[in-house]
């Protein structure tokens, strides 16, 4: 069903389906129908798909994704954990859009919020330092294309994810060894 909405959505032309009240528009609607496809207990599959038809629908009708999801950001963040890789960056993209439509300080708090994250120094899931790499990846792109973020705290945030990748990596490479020595 999400795919024939998808494509009756990419077939027209847009302009029909914005309306002065944006909550009240078709597109809000197919939004409102993504939203109800992902249910707690419902597949990755289907939560990826729906997922990646919202990051489609904002590549259309940006502004009506990011204010309508502006208020959801931490709905969006629980999301960052997702299993599936791809609902994952999906879930990433959603938030880089959505942080165009806060201030300057609420996205750069957002930011710090994330980044935050990993100095907690509590285990957590590859899943969740994946999701919350690619969103700040995302916001910080929304960042500098707003002109929010000072060149000194970009450099902070790019080698903190350095860093991060750097830390993957070894993991990555300490598992293969591990999985070949036992294999």
């Amino acid at each position: 069903m999400i795919k024939f909405l998808m494509k009756c959505f990419q077939k027209s032309d847009g302009s029909d389906f914005l309306q002065e009240d944006l909550s009240n528009c078709p597109v809000s609607k197919l939004c409102i129908i993504l939203e109800h496809a992902m249910p707690y207990e419902g597949s990755s599959e289907l939560h990826a798909l729906a997922l990646k038809s919202l990051v489609d629908i904002s590549s259309r009708q940006p502004k009506l994704v990011s204010s309508r999801y502006v208020n959801r950001l931490l709905w969006l963040r629980t999301l960052l954990g997702h299993v599936d890789a791809d609902a994952r960056e999906a879930t990433s993209r959603l938030l880089g859009i959505t942080s165009s439509a806060l201030s300057s300080t609420a996205a750069l708090d957002l930011l710090s919020e994330l980044t935050s994250t990993f100095d907690q120094n509590r285990p957590s899931r590859f899943e969740n330092y994946h999701g919350l790499l690619c969103a700040i990846g995302y916001i910080t792109a929304g960042c500098l294309k707003e002109s929010y973020v000072s060149l000194c705290f970009f450099h902070d945030t790019i080698s903190f994810a350095v860093c991060l990748c750097h830390f993957f990596a070894t993991c990555a490479l300490h598992e293969s060894l591990v999985h070949s020595l036992f294999a």
